[in-house]
């Protein structure tokens, strides 16, 4: 394993980064407020009445009366959704934005701080509840909240910037058990943390204070970059990877995952998806494009009763809106190319099978000028070529064996793509060189205003029987999966010379999808 504990000259690693791309926003701070009810809590209004002078710009984020869906998509949108959708449209221009989630809206706020890593300079949590829900949406928040408090609480040390919990002293008992949970996490990742209990009655000005030093504090810390660009030296992911590859040493789990590997074994000889993955690796790209697929196929009826069961679980029902994500970004990346009057080049860096750029609509396949397609696996290679073959695009789509992670196979890339994927690849590897590496080959064959649509594993929540049941694809070892925080990838992204435009991700916070676009030469890092 190689191990780096601090930055080497010759690891091409440091980022250079600067904000020449917001030069022209605005430095008033803005206060973003997330809520669930009609109006604003009591209590933070009247100290958000005494904070809010000329130096800060308020906007407000209602989830009572944010839309269930985007114009143009007919899927609902989760809580967490929403509030990016609305954090996208309100925050525009302001260069410092600090978050405050209120009430029963902190779980959902720290969550799409978890799974988002939205530029902000801090997060408030105030008078939080993570285990209450809002009035007249009890049902369908219960039920992504369940979600929520597993990823939040399980990974909160993924947050990464300065949070400050305020409550007041009747909090309920369980509330504090969250809470001190909450705090326990956050105490490895975050620079700053305070904890502040407000009596009520003399809570304005003491909360307006608080924020106040709160906020000041928090615009003074520079950012931890390094943390970022070793996080897979040294750090939560990197200690979880490193525990996940040792042996079990537990006598009663190492029994249980004994006896999962044995389950797998035996429903892999009636079930179709199972035994691909087992025979292959299931993280290959013939497991993804039988999941894509989603057709149960098996020796008999309890082979294809085990096939869908399979077929159903969170992981690959994530994965398939993860491809669907992806289709809906590359779609809207050709508009904007097209919309400026741009040349559509499009490079997909490991395209597996293919399956996503070859099902794209008629009319955005007809939009692309030229396609270039790689992957590393022959086998992979030889299905793309002859579903170019098949679908009579051999004059605008050509599919080439190559290595993302080879310096020569990068640097023969063309240097005229206005559009590149890099979709279920990167998180697959943990070495964060190779993944910036690759990254800054696909920069140099973008040109500039180019787009990249990219995904990431934030979280996942079978993790662990990944790396005590499951094989990889290759060599059959253990897939031992090092999850890339979203806070930890965007910033590989952006020293590779991108700014994340937009993101989304599936219901259960496991797969984001994200669009970014290639900075101009002089302000890239």
């Amino acid at each position: 394993m190689n191990m780096r504990s601090r930055p080497t000259r010759d690891d091409d690693r440091t980022p250079r980064l600067d904000n020449s791309h917001n030069r022209h926003v605005t430095q008033k701070p803005a206060l973003v407020i997330i809520f669930y009810y009609q109006r604003c809590p009591q209590v933070l209004s009247e100290a958000l009445t005494l904070l809010c002078t000329s130096a800060y710009t308020l906007r407000t984020v209602n989830l009572c009366e944010c839309p269930l869906q985007e114009e143009g998509d007919s899927a609902t949108l989760t809580t967490v959704q929403r509030i990016n959708a609305a954090f996208e449209r309100a925050v525009t221009g302001h260069h410092t934005i600090i978050a405050i989630g209120a009430g029963e809206a902190a779980l959902p706020a720290a969550c799409w701080v978890h799974d988002y890593a939205p530029a902000l300079a801090a997060l408030i949590l105030a008078a939080p509840r993570f285990l209450s829900s809002p009035g007249g949406m009890a049902t369908s928040f219960q039920r992504e909240a369940t979600w929520m408090r597993r990823r939040l609480f399980s990974d909160c040390a993924a947050i990464g910037i300065p949070v400050l919990l305020a409550y007041t002293c009747r909090i309920l008992r369980r509330e504090k058990s969250a809470l001190a949970t909450l705090k326990a996490g956050l105490a490895t990742a975050v620079v700053h943390q305070e904890i502040v209990e407000v009596d009520k009655p003399s809570a304005y000005a003491r909360l307006a204070t608080l924020f106040e030093q709160f906020i000041q504090h928090s615009r003074s810390l520079s950012a931890d970059t390094l943390s970022l660009l070793y996080a897979d030296c040294a750090g939560n992911t990197c200690e979880e990877r490193n525990r996940l590859s040792e042996a079990e040493t537990n006598r009663i789990k190492r029994v249980y995952w004994q006896l999962s590997r044995a389950a797998l074994t035996v429903c892999g000889r009636h079930s179709t998806g199972i035994a691909l993955g087992l025979e292959h690796g299931f993280d290959s790209g013939v497991m993804l494009d039988y999941v894509y697929s989603n057709q149960a196929t098996g020796k008999n009826g309890v082979g294809r009763f085990i096939d869908r069961l399979y077929l159903n679980s969170i992981p690959w029902r994530g994965v398939r809106i993860r491809e669907q994500l992806v289709a809906q970004f590359i779609a809207g990346a050709v508009g904007r190319l097209k919309g400026r009057g741009n040349e559509i080049n499009l490079l997909d860096i490991a395209a597996g099978y293919g399956r996503y750029f070859f099902q794209l609509p008629e009319q955005t396949l007809l939009a692309i000028n030229a396609a270039l397609l790689r992957d590393y696996d022959p086998l992979n290679v030889a299905r793309g070529n002859a579903l170019i073959q098949e679908k009579g695009l051999e004059n605008s789509v050509t599919y080439q064996q190559a290595d993302a992670f080879s310096e020569a196979d990068l640097t023969a890339l063309p240097a005229d793509r206005t559009l590149a994927i890099a979709s279920g690849f990167y998180e697959l590897f943990s070495d964060n060189a190779q993944v910036l590496m690759s990254l800054r080959g696909i920069s140099r064959s973008l040109m500039p205003g180019g787009y990249l649509v990219y995904t990431g594993i934030p979280w996942h929540p079978r993790q662990e029987f990944m790396a005590r049941v499951m094989v990889r694809n290759g060599d059959k070892s253990a897939w031992v999966l090092r999850r890339r925080t979203q806070r930890e990838l965007d910033f590989l992204i952006a020293s590779a010379g991108f700014v994340k435009l937009t993101q989304r991700t599936d219901p259960w916070g496991i797969f984001s999808v994200s669009l970014a676009c290639k900075l101009p030469t002089e302000s890239a890092p």
